[in-house]
């Protein structure tokens, strides 16, 4: 490319030479477009500092630069704002993934004792029968079997407190 040939910049008489761009900042390439190599809020600045008749002149060129940095401070907040609620949308996952545990063993607790409810019942019931048929042996003199139902009885009776649910002291 020959060094005395502007780039096209679409303005007349404000065409910038190759050689007076940064090349650390953009480069030109075998085309004639021209790459940046910097984020554009940089390019933008540097620019805007070095010639700003590259970018419609001064006033423009600081109100193209402000508007780049303005929008890219925006973006950081905003992606900083998403990392923050992605932490927290993690941290509720988590927390409701314990909390549906805790709810599924309540369930079954809650099921155990039911189930085990009916059977507390029924050992009750037949520990009071056992205990009436011992009362009617007494009375027909038969000693041997009412001790006997009295033992099943009480047996069934401790049987029916001890399988009684605990409340744990919280």
């Amino acid at each position: 490319m020959d060094e005395h040939v502007p780039i096209e910049s679409a303005s007349d008489g404000t065409q910038v030479k190759e050689e007076t761009i940064n090349p650390e900042i953009v480069r030109v390439d075998q085309r004639g477009s021209v790459i940046a190599t910097a984020p554009i809020e940089d390019v933008i600045k540097e620019w805007s500092l070095e010639n700003p008749r590259a970018l419609g002149g001064g006033l423009a060129a600081r109100i193209l630069a402000a508007a780049t940095q303005h929008v890219h401070n925006q973006l950081r907040d905003m992606s900083c704002r998403i990392d923050n609620a992605n932490l927290t949308i993690d941290r509720l996952k988590t927390e409701s993934a314990v909390k549906d545990v805790t709810i599924a063993v309540q369930k079954e607790q809650i099921v155990s004792l039911s189930r085990g409810k009916y059977s507390r019942l029924a050992m009750a019931s037949f520990s009071t029968v056992l205990f009436g048929f011992a009362i009617d042996f007494f009375r027909n003199n038969m000693i041997g079997y009412g001790l006997s139902f009295i033992v099943m009885a009480v047996v069934l009776g401790i049987g029916t407190v001890l399988s009684a649910p605990r409340r744990d002291a919280k």
